[in-house]
């Protein structure tokens, strides 16, 4: 389980929050390598090799509002946060793979979406809660969702969208009040979806 409560945050930020949210629901293509193997290929490819085959398939940039922060853990993982309040707030930005190794070659934006849900729930998150979140007012292309935290505090959004053979999504987590620090940073957030540049060959 996340540690609950913003007094189990103490010495981390929110993006750790959102980082270990992917983490533990099974969303992190490095983090969960081991989990998906297929077994009705031929030659069966290992997890490290499609992740090797796809790194340089895919690439992305984004346009941070003044103030944030944006700190790189691979090409997969990138983690944001406002300097003023990253204990408040975090942004975890993932790339993730639809092949038969992980499992989820064909899927839709919803039927991954599902398995993200699935993978929540794991972890304590009320699923009866999800529902779509139209705030944002984003393009067309971006599925967003949200879903209260299990602390029944904040609450965690999730914008995802699908490119070819790969889903990039936003996992945005509030740890409290979460209505004061979505108005205070729903038009950062807007820019920095809207705004991505993401391309896949």
């Amino acid at each position: 389980m996340i540690p609950n409560g913003p007094e189990a945050a103490a010495g981390r930020t929110a993006t750790s929050f959102a980082y270990d949210t992917l983490r533990r629901a099974g969303q992190l293509v490095l983090m969960g390598l081991a989990l998906s193997l297929s077994t009705g290929l031929a030659r069966a490819q290992t997890p490290q090799e499609v992740v090797a085959q796809y790194q340089n398939k895919f690439d992305y940039s984004f346009d941070l509002p003044d103030r944030w922060q944006m700190q790189p853990v691979n090409k997969y993982q990138v983690q944001m946060s406002p300097a003023a309040d990253k204990a408040k707030v975090g942004i975890a930005f993932t790339a993730d793979i639809l092949h038969p190794v992980f499992g989820t070659a064909g899927f839709s934006l919803e039927r991954y979406w599902k398995r993200v849900l699935k993978g929540l729930s794991g972890q304590g998150y009320p699923a009866s809660t999800a529902k779509r979140f139209r705030g944002l007012k984003l393009d067309k292309q971006w599925l967003s969702m949200i879903v209260d935290r299990p602390d029944g505090k904040g609450k965690a959004l999730f914008v995802l969208t699908k490119k070819k053979d790969m889903i990039f999504m936003y996992t945005i987590v509030f740890i409290e009040h979460f209505s004061e620090y979505f108005d205070k940073y729903k038009d950062d957030i807007r820019t920095i979806v809207d705004n991505s540049q993401i391309d896949v060959k």
